[in-house]
């Protein structure tokens, strides 16, 4: 009882609009379920009460009314919404107990991607934007000159005044939530209005001919959609230049997005459920297979190299201009939201800059927090997938 107690009460914390159903052969005769009190004979049964003030405590009805062996109720059947049981009835079980036979309506939630904002570089000024990165590189420069920033707010400036200038010189527009059909033409969208203006047409005056010519367009709208649909699929499949588009089709014929599966914690075995909980596990495991070693001295002697060594090597403009301009601008942007395209549209102006700080990188050995940062996708190799020990990690 206690750790049912605590289980729901875990549950009730984090999820608090949860819909809560409980079930089972609790052998607990001599409770009155529709008062929420003992019989006499079990008046002092203190395990029988603590069921009934776990139930009120969680909010939860018990909806049983029926005895499921012999005469005594021991199947009960808890939720926190009973108006969502349409019906609860006994049925002849596999034992001497009855089985219980619930009816109950579960609403289904269609998960939404919120919208987000999209710059349209193509629309971009660049002109402009390379006017102001030249001038702000010069500011740049003047201030090093001046003081001696570190490395970190180097990066932070520049970094700021970078994602400030595509911002107010590119614009923008919001994703929309509704469903896109790349197949669907414009020929088809008439068709499709036409129909429904049929439709409302023999709704209203309910004559035969008006549902014989809506019912002959619907098959041809019909035919032309599923036509439509495989000849994209089929030009999708067979071109071997467009596979950004045909990961973008299979991305969307997803029918749900469970992502990682329920977890165990290495330590207890618990269920992880919540995605918070399961990132917070995947993410001690990754750093985990890593070791960080600070002390030089542990370090084996390696003997003598039998290969000359590295020669010295030195960061120059052209180096990472060339480095920028070679960026493939169909790629998506990483932790620092600045896109490819603006890297190799911009490259002249930024590249002495990104020089500046790649040097004061090298020479002090450290990097900025920013580039600790990385989207990482977890992979499951083999084994159990609820062991985080067998998930890799993939950036």
């Amino acid at each position: 009882m206690p750790d049912l107690q605590s289980s729901l009460v875990s549950i009730k914390q984090k999820y608090p609009h949860a819909r809560i159903i409980l079930g089972g052969d609790f052998n607990c005769p001599g409770i009155d379920w529709e008062h929420g009190t003992l019989t006499e004979s079990y008046i002092s049964c203190h395990y029988r009460q603590k069921l009934i003030t776990l139930a009120h405590d969680t909010q939860m009805s018990q909806l049983v009314t029926f005895p499921t062996r012999a005469h005594n109720t021991l199947d009960l059947l808890f939720t926190t919404h009973p108006d969502s049981v349409l019906s609860c009835h006994p049925a002849p079980g596999l034992s001497d107990h009855d089985a219980v036979l619930a009816a109950i309506q579960i609403p289904y939630y269609i998960s939404k991607k919120p919208s987000q904002t999209i710059y349209l570089y193509k629309l971009a000024d660049w002109d402009t934007i390379r006017e102001k990165l030249c001038n702000f590189s010069h500011t740049y420069f003047e201030l090093n000159r001046m003081s001696s920033p570190s490395l970190e707010e180097n990066w932070t400036f520049f970094m700021q005044n970078l994602q400030q200038i595509i911002e107010d010189h590119t614009p923008t527009k919001t994703s929309s939530t509704r469903t896109h059909l790349p197949w669907m033409s414009n020929t088809l969208k008439r068709l499709i209005q036409k129909k429904q203006r049929l439709y409302n047409r023999a709704r209203r005056y309910h004559r035969d001919t008006d549902w014989s010519e809506y019912k002959l367009l619907q098959k041809e709208v019909n035919f032309k959609l599923k036509h439509q649909h495989k000849t994209y699929v089929t030009n999708l499949v067979s071109s071997s230049h467009n596979r950004k588009s045909l990961w973008h089709y299979l991305k969307t014929r997803k029918q749900d997005n469970n992502g990682i599966g329920t977890l165990k914690h290495p330590e207890n075995g618990n269920a992880l459920i919540h995605p918070i909980e399961k990132a917070t596990v995947l993410n001690d495991h990754f750093k985990s297979v890593f070791t960080t070693d600070d002390d030089s001295s542990t370090i084996p002697d390696k003997c003598p190299s039998l290969h000359p060594s590295l020669p010295a090597f030195e960061i120059t403009e052209q180096g990472v201009y060339n480095i920028l301009t070679s960026c493939d601008p169909s790629k998506s942007p990483g932790p620092d939201s600045i896109h490819p395209l603006v890297l190799k549209t911009t490259a002249a102006e930024i590249s002495p800059m990104l020089t500046h700080i790649f040097k004061q990188s090298l020479e002090t050995g450290t990097v900025p927090s920013q580039w600790k940062h990385a989207y990482v996708s977890p992979i499951f190799k083999k084994g159990q997938k609820s062991d985080p020990k067998t998930i890799a990690p993939s950036h």
